[in-house]
């Protein structure tokens, strides 16, 4: 992993941060990066097909970042039963945005990736993954019909 991304985060959400949380829900936690088969199930979870025929689907953003809360989330305080149903039905707002603003910094590029990334596909360069055309052709100049 390149400089600049934090795959692993330790944070001790406290009531100044989160001031109407239960006690219950304050304390240590910690947060890692998801891996490839997490993120996999959250996009199939928040996924539901519409029309198959027409390939139109509905992506529900809330049960896509419920999904990446639970797999990021490893370490919670005492006595809490951390589930996909602890998340929707009992996690307090405050204590959610908090840990869901760090999962998404967790599980994101850097801005220097997107920055090298963004460069290299404005130079032409072969992205891994992806089919090469070769070097794009300079378009020929339209000629005007003469008079």
């Amino acid at each position: 992993m390149s400089e600049g991304v934090q795959t692993n985060v330790q944070l001790k959400i406290t009531k100044e941060e989160a001031p109407f949380a239960p006690k219950e829900q304050l304390g240590d936690y910690e947060v890692r990066r998801w891996l490839w088969f997490e993120k996999s199930r959250a996009t199939e979870a928040a996924t539901k097909a519409i029309d198959r025929e027409r390939g139109i689907i509905q992506w529900d953003v809330t049960v896509y970042y419920q999904h990446m809360l639970f797999y990021s989330v490893k370490k919670v305080p005492e006595g809490i039963n951390w589930t996909l149903e602890f998340i929707k039905d009992g996690l307090d707002v405050d204590i959610g945005d908090i840990l869901n603003r760090i999962v998404l910094e967790v599980n994101t590029v850097s801005r220097k990736e997107r920055k090298d990334f963004l460069g290299q596909l404005s130079s032409g360069a072969d992205i891994p993954g992806s089919i090469s055309t070769g070097p794009a052709q300079p378009s020929k100049p339209s000629q005007s019909p003469e008079t």
